[in-house]
């Protein structure tokens, strides 16, 4: 039982990963496609912790 829910959570993290990768490439194809150099503030909105690249 104790291995199930370890691997549940790595499940969880897998999954939260992805999503937090998905959202990146999306805020970053946006930036592409309006020119995104200028507006390097407007990659990183409030909320989105830059530290979360690490994981």
């Amino acid at each position: 039982m104790h291995l199930e829910k370890r691997d549940t959570g790595g499940v969880a993290l897998a999954e939260r990963r992805k999503r937090l990768e998905a959202r990146e490439e999306r805020l970053e194809r946006a930036c592409r496609i309006f020119g995104g150099d200028e507006k390097e503030g407007w990659k990183e909105p409030a909320g989105f912790p830059k530290q979360t690249r690490r994981l």
